[in-house]
This record gives C-alpha cells, sequence and structure tokens, in this order.
C-alpha cells in the first residue's frame, strides 16, 4: 500500500457503478469500493502500525478523552448505555462488528452478555484480549468465558458465523461506514441474527451530498491510512435494510445531560445539538420474529388499498379512511398478541429536512378478522408532528412487518 500514488483512492473509488435495484438517490461518499476490496482490508489490518505511536498506546484506554468535556467519551459510554436499553436484550450474544480494541466488547461483557469480536485486524484483536483480560482481573469477573475473538469482516464472515443465527444484536460503532460491500455485508448481519434479534448502527455520521465540510475529514482519512471512510445517505440506508428483510428502522437522537430547569419545553432536536439526527445515522433495524402460531408470513400476506378519505378533521391531525382487500392467502386478525397475526393501519409521512420519511405514531384499527377475498374499511387518526407531504398509508403486521403494497394519501 505504500507506493501508492496521492489521491488512488478517491480516483478508483467514486466511479459510478449501476444504481442499486429500485434506488436511484445518493447512496454513500465512496461507491464501488467492492473493486478494491483486498486493498482496503489489507489497509485496515495495517492501520495500528500507521497511526502515531501515542494513539497506538491509547488503544487500550479508548473511548478515555482527556480535553476539555471529555466529549468523545461522554458520547461513546453514553451510546453504549442507551443501546443496551434501547435493545432490550433478556441476555444472550451481541456481535461486536468492527470491534477494534474492544472498549465497547468490555462495556458488554461486564453486564453479562457474550460477546463474539469480530475484527479484520489482528494487531486490534490482541490488544482487545489484552484490554478485557486486564478488566477481568481488575473486576474479578472471568469474561474471557463469554468472549469470543474472531479475524474478518462482515462480508467476509468465518465460517462458524456465516448463516448461523447466533446473535441477539449485531452492533456497528464507528464502523457501519468502514462496510465495502453494502449489500453483501447486510444479507450476512441478516443471517448472523436470530430471528426477532437486531442491528444497531452508532457513532455513525450521516452524509448528506455537498456536505464538504465532512467530506474533507474523509478525504484526508484516506489519504493517510488508505482506509474507507464512505458514510451513507439517509435514504439509501433505509432502502438497503428493507431490501435486506429487516424491518421496525428507527433513526434516532442521542440526548444525554443535565438540563436547566427552565428549559424544559425545549425540544429533543433542540436538546440533541451535535447528536441531532441530522447529522448522524445512529438506527436500530430488526430482522423480523419466527412466525407464531398464527403469525403472517410476508410471503402469503398482501393487499389491495383504496383511498375513501385523507383530511385534516382539526389541526395537526390526518384521518384517514382506507379500504382494504386481502389478496393474500393469511387471515388479518383485528384482536391478537404482537407477532400473532394482528393487523393495523399505519402511516408515514416525510421529514421536514426533505431528507426521508417517518412513520407517524398512532394506528388504525381492523373492526373485524379479514379472511382472504374479503374487504374491510380501516378508519385512523395520525399526529402530524413535523411531518410533511407526501404522506403514505399501509398495513402492518404488529411485530413482524409492513405490508410490501402502500397508498399515496391525496393530502392536502
Amino acid at each position: 500500500m505504500a507506493g501508492e500514488p496521492p489521491g488512488w483512492l478517491r480516483r478508483v473509488l467514486r466511479r459510478s457503478p449501476e444504481p442499486a435495484p429500485g434506488f436511484t438517490g445518493p447512496r454513500r461518499y465512496v461507491t464501488a469500493a467492492q473493486d478494491r476490496y483486498e486493498a482496503l482490508v489489507a489497509a485496515a489490518e495495517a492501520y495500528t502500525w500507521k497511526i502515531p505511536p501515542e494513539h497506538r498506546t491509547g488503544l487500550l484506554l479508548k473511548p478515555l478523552d482527556a480535553t476539555r468535556g471529555h466529549a468523545h467519551y461522554f458520547r461513546a459510554i453514553y451510546n453504549a448505555l442507551n443501546i443496551i436499553q434501547k435493545l432490550d436484550l433478556p441476555g444472550g450474544t451481541i456481535v461486536d462488528a468492527g470491534a477494534g480494541p474492544g472498549w465497547l466488547a468490555e462495556q458488554f461483557l461486564m453486564i453479562g452478555y457474550r460477546v463474539i469480536l469480530l475484527e479484520p485486524s489482528q494487531d486490534m484483536l490482541d490488544i482487545a484480549r489484552q484490554r478485557i483480560e486486564r478488566a477481568s482481573a481488575k473486576w474479578d469477573i472471568d469474561m474471557l468465558a463469554r468472549a469470543e475473538f474472531l479475524r474478518g469482516t462482515m462480508e467476509s464472515l468465518p465460517p462458524e458465523l456465516e448463516g448461523s443465527g447466533r446473535a441477539d444484536a449485531v452492533v456497528f460503532y464507528e464502523a457501519w461506514h468502514h462496510v465495502i460491500d453494502e449489500a453483501k455485508a447486510a444479507r450476512n448481519v441478516f443471517g448472523l441474527l436470530a430471528p426477532g434479534g437486531r442491528m444497531a448502527v452508532l457513532g455513525e455520521s450521516r452524509w448528506n451530498p455537498g456536505d464538504r465540510a465532512l467530506e474533507a475529514e474523509l478525504d484526508a482519512e484516506m489519504e493517510r491510512y488508505g482506509t474507507l471512510e464512505s458514510p451513507f445517505a439517509r435514504d439509501y440506508l433505509t432502502h438497503l435494510l428493507r431490501e435486506t428483510g429487516f424491518t421496525e428502522i428507527e433513526f434516532l437522537h442521542s440526548v444525554n445531560g443535565f438540563f436547566p430547569a427552565g428549559q424544559g419545553q425545549r425540544t429533543i432536536a433542540e436538546a440533541a445539538g451535535d447528536g441531532h439526527e441530522r447529522g448522524w445515522n445512529t438506527c436500530v433495524a430488526r430482522r423480523p420474529p419466527a412466525l407464531r402460531p398464527g403469525g403472517l408470513d410476508p410471503e402469503l400476506t398482501s393487499a389491495r388499498f383504496a383511498v375513501v378519505e385523507a383530511r385534516e378533521p382539526r389541526p395537526g391531525t390526518l384521518r384517514v379512511v382506507l379500504r382494504a382487500e386481502n389478496t393474500g392467502q393469511t387471515t388479518w386478525r383485528a384482536r391478537a398478541e404482537r407477532e400473532e397475526g394482528l393487523v393495523t393501519m399505519g402511516a408515514t409521512g416525510s421529514l421536514a429536512s426533505g431528507a426521508g420519511e417517518m412513520e407517524l405514531m398512532a394506528r388504525g384499527a381492523l373492526e373485524r378478522d379479514v379472511a382472504p377475498g374479503e374487504s374491510v374499511v380501516i378508519t385512523g387518526e395520525f399526529p402530524l408532528g413535523d411531518r410533511q407531504p407526501p404522506y403514505h398509508a399501509s398495513l402492518v403486521a404488529e411485530g413482524a412487518f409492513w405490508f410490501r403494497e402502500r397508498v399515496r394519501l391525496p393530502f392536502p
């Protein structure tokens, strides 16, 4: 890699490949990375030997940050603690994807999870093992008994992981933008998760095309180390996860800290500050759970829609009346537990920034069970909040998936 001329990475990787099926918008900062897979993995493996000696020493202390305010440390630790609560796991196995020096794995191990550290750099894995050995001795907890150290990438998994369904969660912390072949990586994440398991992306910058401040940082990092630094556009990341089969895709604000009592009326976005979702792709997504008795199979579940009414009965509320015909082979149940066939109507609206869409937080209930070939009229009222048109409606198999079909609402 040392003999490559300056600028090689941008020139080679920024060719325009065929667009992803069904998607034509901006995707990620650097494209066509698959053509350089071996070189990029080699750069990741060599990374620890290229960083300044004092930074290499600091890998055992990461994410400690001695600067005033300790911003990096607090962001990292709060993200780790927040995702533990968001995943709401009863225990089980977490894959720390792109584990680096193992600081995140250490947090998961300390509270009882099994952790698989997946990392392309053997040197990083050795540092992570040393770190966890030290923590085990300090806390008198045998963390090594619950840790696996595996060398590989999400595109080229070790054989014992590929399609194994072993993980209850796969977490990428400051690592998803290093993924080279995102379609293959997403498929492998899906196969690595047990049914119902979740993928989480943390500490991940969001690419808004034309953000030259971010792009200059990425360019400098790629020039210095030869690694791939390619964050994703929000719409493309959403499309990629949906096409892979993930459901319940949710992008998140990051809010932590003390706030003056007199500022209690601030919005979440205002309180988030630099944790605002416009600058970050912090998200979770779920592999649909295994079908329970009475649950719906997405391959056998479909609908045809007609909009009866879409209006604003009072300011800030969208009233939708939808006629839905069951064109599939499964019965939609009006009353059931989540993941056991319960169907409701949901709606989405565009973000005020114009960068993607988000669910409106309400549901419309079925008035009765709907067998194949039958139709039903469903009514729901949805708070608009800061969502903008266009609005769409669809049905939701609660706890499992949104229907593939959806209808654009003639509103306003």
